[in-house]
């Protein structure tokens, strides 16, 4: 038997999304800066940036661009049928800022991270939290109306994907019966309703080659729009899938560990991350954090889904595929940039990662 889709009081679907610069109060206070109200699906955030991104908008998508003097790139917010909301974000800050921002609604997010990191000191309640979402993890969480600061750091790209979902879809989703995994959050919620809760897992290869999709769409207009909502739909299928397959038991709070080996293996990514040209070796990178070396790979790939050298290998090529997108370098110039010395060894690891040699890609990316 079809499962009953409860119908939407608000009429969410024919509402259009909605950018207001405003002023904000949290936590009893006027905060200064440029206030964004964004209100979509009955979803609605406040945000205070510290510059005056530029903006565009049509009836289904926002985009805030930062300026030049901030860095370069975008976040995109897309209102979707379905009760669906989704972020993208993909940009590179010249300076770590701060954002205070606010949900107003109960929420679940499905997201990934593909690069860099940004961390949130969350506030409501009954609880104060810090979290992290980093490169190679991607999550589901509830969210309660919160407030918090988002901590967006700089000089690496920021590269990331979420998709919010309306009271509306998120009682039909808690309605499916076959689903183990949604049963265990529905029983969560029910029992600790303001609660802040995260499943977060090393990114599956499922999961990544549906974020790619949404990152590289290749269309304008209403295509774009019905493509998007289609791979946001496939995201939230194949990370309720995994959950569900994996029987891995929900946390409150943020569920990765809170271990002395945690920090050490977030330390190494960091030392990672920071000269791409110059990596250091797996046993001067154990040294530095204080960690045997089989016991960091060990440690790296249950974070992260990969050994220190698969992400190294990984954060090379995305961030490689980025700097041919911009257009500004030729593919040797990509190479050196991303820390290859060989052109054919670049090319071949290119070609096995996006299917296509970076010659190619950049010819048709331009």
């Amino acid at each position: 038997m079809p499962a009953r889709v409860k119908e939407s009081k608000s009429g969410s679907a024919r509402q259009s999304i909605q950018c207001v610069v405003t002023s904000a109060v949290m936590d009893g206070k006027s905060m200064e800066g440029r206030t964004r109200v964004i209100e979509s699906n009955g979803l609605r955030t406040t945000c205070i940036l510290p510059c005056e991104a530029n903006v565009s908008k049509n009836e289904n998508e926002l985009s805030f661009s930062w300026p030049e003097n901030m860095g370069k790139g975008s976040l995109n917010m897309v209102r979707l049928q379905h009760g669906l909301l989704l972020g993208i974000l993909n940009f590179t800050l010249n300076e770590e800022i701060f954002v205070p921002y606010r949900y107003h609604n109960s929420t679940m997010v499905f997201g990934s991270c593909i690069l860099g990191a940004i961390s949130y000191s969350v506030k409501n309640k009954e609880e104060d939290i810090e979290l992290n979402h980093e490169s190679g993890r991607s999550f589901i969480s509830f969210i309660p109306e919160h407030h918090g600061i988002a901590r967006i750091q700089t000089d690496f790209p920021i590269v990331m994907v979420g998709v919010y979902a309306d009271s509306v879809l998120l009682d039909n989703l808690l309605d499916d019966q076959e689903n183990c995994f949604l049963q265990s959050v529905k029983r969560i919620i029910l029992k600790e309703k303001h609660k802040y809760w995260c499943q977060s897992s090393a990114t599956s290869a499922a999961i990544k080659a549906v974020v790619h999709r949404i990152l590289e769409c290749p269309y304008q207009g209403l295509l774009r729009h019905l493509y998007l909502e289609s791979k946001s739909l496939e995201l939230i299928a194949v990370a309720l899938a995994e959950a569900d397959q994996t029987h891995i038991p929900l946390k409150k709070g943020y569920d990765a560990m809170r271990s002395n080996d945690l920090k050490r293996v977030r330390r190494a990514r960091e030392l990672v991350e920071r000269d791409l040209q110059n990596p250091p070796k797996l046993l001067d990178l154990a040294r530095a954090v204080g960690m045997p070396h089989p016991r960091l790979n060990c440690c790296f790939r249950e974070e992260y889904g990969t050994t220190v050298f698969g992400y190294l290998r990984e954060i090379r090529l995305n961030k490689a595929k980025i700097l041919l997108d911009e257009g500004r370098m030729n593919v040797g110039e990509v190479a050196y940039e991303v820390g290859y010395s060989s052109l054919s060894h670049f090319a071949k690891a290119f070609k096995s990662q996006f299917g296509k040699v970076p010659c190619h890609y950049l010819r048709e990316s331009n």
